[in-house]
């Protein structure tokens, strides 16, 4: 059984046909309806062919199928999605943040996985979310949200794209806070993600010992050394 990596070898803790059976996922001969597979190529082919027009400049419509016209969908690549793309680019390539501050912040972003609210509060680094524990600074983390709502009364923190109505509902009483309720959205979300930072998320995960499969430019000691609050830059 392959890794991920191409390596021909298991990742640790792999557990093959975990939950199902074998036998029937090993004699499984599939057959393909062509039809659908055209269906397939036609809107992957069209969907891309929109966003190559769209981000180039010209003007709408940007296609005449009218499916594609009357709804809504998702870039046939994830990163080529607005959202994304602000992540890959503040974050992912963020050289101000060392590796483990970009997992966080991909958690923080992800909880609203909406750029402008993002910048409300900026990348954390690991000193800030270290610090979220402290009453005081996460309120004051909390007052920049509660600021821009007042300047914007109208404002939607959270994007409408995904499911974030039970997250949200789920956080209305932070473990912290011993089952005290708090009423404003974003201030549940530093909770959240002060919650999972302390809790020793970073700890918690890990990187294959498989050497092929590191990502280029990051080491084992990049990945896996112990949360600093004073490291923040990439090597």
């Amino acid at each position: 059984m392959a890794t991920a990596a191409g390596s021909g070898l298991r990742r640790r803790g792999d557990v093959p046909f975990c939950g199902v059976n074998e036998d029937k996922i090993r004699s499984a001969r599939p057959l393909f309806n062509d039809n659908v597979l055209r269906y397939l190529y036609d809107w992957i082919t069209e969907r891309h062919r929109i966003y190559k027009r769209k981000n180039a400049g010209e003007a709408a419509p940007w296609t005449t199928d009218q499916v594609l016209l009357d709804f809504r969908f998702c870039n046939v690549r994830r990163e080529l999605d607005r959202e994304s793309r602000a992540l890959i680019e503040q974050v992912v390539k963020n050289p101000d943040l060392c590796y483990r501050a970009k997992v966080m912040n991909c958690i923080w972003f992800r909880l609203f996985n909406k750029q402008d609210t993002f910048h409300i509060t900026g990348p954390l680094t690991l000193q800030t979310l270290g610090s979220l524990g402290d009453p005081s600074v996460l309120r004051s983390y909390a007052a920049k949200f509660e600021e821009h709502q007042r300047a914007f009364p109208e404002y939607v923190f959270f994007t409408n794209a995904f499911l974030t109505q039970g997250l949200r509902g789920s956080w209305r009483f932070p473990p912290q806070l011993d089952g005290r309720e708090v009423p404003f959205d974003p201030e549940r979300m530093l909770y959240a993600i002060e919650h999972i930072f302390s809790d020793g998320f970073l700890e918690k995960i890990g990187v294959t010992s498989d050497p092929s499969y590191h990502k280029p430019g990051f080491s084992q000691q990049d990945v896996c050394s112990s949360t600093s609050p004073t490291s923040q830059s990439s090597p």
